[in-house]
C-alpha cells in the first residue's frame, strides 16, 4: 500500500519537534467503510450521504503509525486531536492523504493505455 509522509512545522511532538504523520492508502474493503460512514439513515432506511466532518473522516481511515494500525478508532478521537489545528494542517493532511489514495497527477493516466484501445 502507498504511503505519503507530511511534516508539520506547526504540529508539535512532546519534544518540541515537528510531527511527522503517515497518510496511508485504503485497501478496497476500508474505503468501502468510509463510505459506508458518511451514510445517513431514517427510520431504517438510507436516505442520503453527509458530508458533516469528512476531511476528518477521511483523515482518521489514512493516519496511521508505521506499521499501518489507524492513529484513531472512531471519529470522535480523530477530532478531538486534530480539530484543535488550523484548517491548514488538515488541509496539507488531505492533500497526502489523496495522494496515497488516487495517485498524483502526474502519474500516466489508465484512460489510454494501449494504442490496441483507444481513448474516446
Amino acid at each position: 500500500m502507498r504511503r505519503e509522509r507530511v511534516i508539520l512545522p506547526e504540529v508539535k511532538t512532546k519534544s518540541g519537534k515537528a510531527a511527522a504523520f503517515l497518510c496511508w492508502e485504503l485497501d478496497a474493503l476500508e474505503y468501502g467503510e468510509f463510505q459506508d460512514s458518511s451514510r445517513v439513515y431514517k427510520d431504517g432506511e438510507h436516505v442520503g450521504n453527509s458530508a458533516k466532518n469528512e476531511d476528518l473522516r477521511f483523515l482518521a481511515f489514512t493516519l496511521r503509525d508505521g506499521n499501518g494500525n489507524r492513529l484513531w478508532s472512531n471519529l470522535e478521537d480523530a477530532k478531538s486531536q486534530l480539530g484543535k489545528y488550523g484548517k491548514s494542517v488538515t488541509s496539507k493532511l488531505m492533500v497526502a492523504s489523496n495522494k496515497a489514495n488516487f495517485g498524483d497527477r502526474d502519474e500516466p493516466s489508465a484512460e489510454k493505455n494501449s494504442e490496441a484501445t483507444p481513448a474516446d
